[in-house]
């Protein structure tokens, strides 16, 4: 029974460091697309959306710097939840370990 909890907890932790790994790579993606804004590039930035299509924005006007706020937020709330995610497995191992006295 421990042995499945561990695999299951195990891919939650995997599938968290995965999402990190996507949170990072679109924000600099964004991040990227920004500062080529502001070296005097293309206004519009492409933006992932959660149902797995883009969006451009023109970040220039007060509606784009809107929409990519939010986006910038759904991120980190992401990344946020990942991070709990991992130190929740971290905890329930530490009390597996102890239960069992392995820990």
């Amino acid at each position: 029974m421990a042995d499945e909890s561990k695999m299951k907890l195990s891919e939650i932790a995997t599938n968290a460091y995965c999402v990190v790994a996507s949170v990072t790579e679109s924000r600099a993606s964004i991040m990227a697309q920004i500062k080529s804004v502001a070296e005097g590039g293309e206004r519009k930035i492409t933006i992932q959306n959660g149902s797995g299509g883009s969006l451009s924005v023109d970040i220039a006007t007060g509606a784009g710097a809107l929409v990519l706020d939010d986006a910038l937020q759904e991120l980190s709330t992401l990344e946020q939840a990942a991070a709990q995610l991992v130190a929740a497995e971290n905890k329930a191992q530490k009390q597996v370990h102890s239960v069992t006295g392995q820990g």
